[in-house]
């Protein structure tokens, strides 16, 4: 019994980092942990089906474990920001202001015809016409239109929106910095604390801050529990 728990947990904990280091597009739909416990339960499903020599106690273990293991990892990357980005990874942009980040993309081993595809399954055919594109952990990639190029809203009417804004990025997330995010709205963690002193906040007391290459900024407090 204790060999059949060990390799379920080597097997998941194998798995999760080798779709992690695997690249975003493998991954699908699913977050990496997902995706092994859906693989993992219905193998582990299967073999007493196939084989009715295996006890059904044999299988059950290893998928209440696998779902145990699951909550557990939601759990903690709801917690921890940097313990969510060892598991899943992290939102990778490869498109700002306009220009393509090729050294990213071939990181990520997407070629300009994924991206391409990609853009055209949301309606957009012509590359100019995006400001910003980011890839997510699930491995989909979300597309920001230009100013020139965006339905208009009830909102642009009251406010001009500059052409070459991006659209906000979460730069602080249950109480931790995300540096590449700031980086990319063209601050510092000097503005940040600034803003939050400003606000009689401290980075403890945020459960969300949003802030966009104009330095507009949305922050979001954290609970008190």
């Amino acid at each position: 019994m204790s060999i059949m728990v060990l390799r379920t947990l080597v097997l998941y904990l194998l798995i999760v980092f080798a779709l992690r280091f695997m690249g975003k597009r493998q991954i699908g739909e699913l977050q990496p942990g997902e995706l092994v416990t859906t693989i993992l339960i219905s193998n582990i499903a299967a073999l007493p089906i196939e084989d009715y020599k295996i006890p059904m106690l044999g299988a059950m273990i290893p998928i209440i474990l696998l779902f145990c293991l699951e909550i557990i990892v939601s759990y903690l990357g709801s917690r921890h920001t940097r313990f969510r980005y060892l598991a899943t990874g992290s939102p990778k942009i490869i498109i700002k202001d306009g220009l393509v980040d090729q050294k990213m993309m071939d990181k990520l081993r997407i070629s300009a015809g994924d991206l391409l595809e990609e853009m055209r399954q949301k309606d957009i055919y012509d590359i100019r016409q995006v400001q910003f594109a980011i890839i997510e952990t699930s491995g989909k990639i979300s597309f920001y239109k230009k100013a020139d190029y965006q339905n208009a809203e009830k909102g642009d009417v009251l406010r001009k929106v500059p052409q070459s804004a991006n659209p906000p990025l979460a730069v602080v997330t249950a109480g931790t910095i995300i540096k590449n995010a700031l980086h990319c709205c063209g601050k510092d963690e000097r503005w940040l604390l600034e803003v939050l002193k400003t606000n009689g906040l401290e980075l403890k007391d945020i459960y969300l801050m949003t802030c966009d290459s104009t330095g507009q900024y949305s922050i979001v407090e954290a609970m008190k529990r």
